[in-house]
């Protein structure tokens, strides 16, 4: 039995490496760069991820990397389409553009990765876009969702700073449950859907699942909704490991898409009261 051309410890350095440097700056909105540079990393970064997929799959040294290069291809081509479509939209500050804001970037995000990975030759099971363990799915998505529903007041009071909250929450319900669903589907697509049984065929579930949660926690880097934004990142790390585990277990994005939106109530009541 041959070795594989790269050692396990040196491709997950390099796929960590590859991952933030080829999808972090693409997110990192508030970090100052000048526009030009930004537009230029935004359109360079996917073509140099789908020149290097071209090349492994003609490689029969490095054939069995090519999948994960596409994929980083696919994920950059989403966040690329998705600033050029908000290039021509201006959203006004109300509760109600930045839920359908969030819903659109979703759609922007999934359409391109089903679509591209249709063309690549891979079945939707391959992004997890499929039942899976339905009913542990639906339990594990449903106990998370309500556990963090119950908890979003002091968490968003205790890490996000809200103030004031009151009964407002009641009548935000709907642009909440909105936003949330949405942003659990544009992350859970992106981050565990697109990647992670990429990663588990060179790495193995527990690698891959810690490698995807290295990179998901680095996006989050230049959040601006949070004052403790280094606390934040390593919450996101740990939570990063949950939905992963999650997604794994139950073969499905259901119970992670549901659990990450729970997770999402308290940043966007922090968000919606800062309005």
């Amino acid at each position: 039995m041959t070795s594989p051309p790269i050692s396990r410890p040196r491709l997950f350095l390099l796929l960590t490496l590859y991952g933030i440097f080829a999808l972090g700056p693409l997110q990192w909105y508030n970090i100052p760069v000048p526009a030009d540079i930004r537009t230029i990393y935004k359109i360079a970064m996917p073509l140099v991820s789908l020149l290097l997929a071209v090349y492994m799959r003609r490689s029969s040294r490095l054939n069995q990397y090519w999948q994960v290069f596409f994929a980083f291809f696919v994920g950059g081509t989403a966040f690329l389409l998705q600033w050029l479509i908000f290039q021509f939209l201006s959203i006004p500050a109300t509760m109600e553009s930045i839920a359908l804001e969030k819903a659109l970037t979703a759609l922007l995000t999934i359409i391109p990765i089903i679509t591209l990975t249709r063309l690549s030759g891979a079945n939707l099971g391959s992004i997890y876009v499929k039942k899976g363990r339905l009913r542990t799915g639906l339990l594990a998505g449903a106990a998370t969702f309500a556990f963090f529903a119950a908890t979003a007041g002091p968490v968003a009071t205790l890490i996000f700073g809200a103030q004031n909250m009151g009964s407002k929450v009641i009548a935000w319900a709907p642009w909440i449950l909105v936003f949330v669903l949405s942003s659990g589907l544009l992350e859970e697509s992106m981050y565990r859907g697109l990647f992670l049984k990429k990663y588990e065929a060179l790495l193995g579930p527990k690698v891959a699942n810690l490698l995807q949660a290295i990179i998901f926690c680095t996006i989050h880097l230049s959040v601006a909704y949070t004052p403790e934004p280094y606390l934040f990142v390593v919450l996101t790390f740990f939570l990063g490991l949950a939905w992963g585990y999650v997604t794994q277990r139950t073969d499905s994005l259901l119970g992670s898409v549901l659990f990450h939106a729970g997770t999402d109530i308290p940043i966007i009541i922090s968000i919606f009261l800062a309005l």
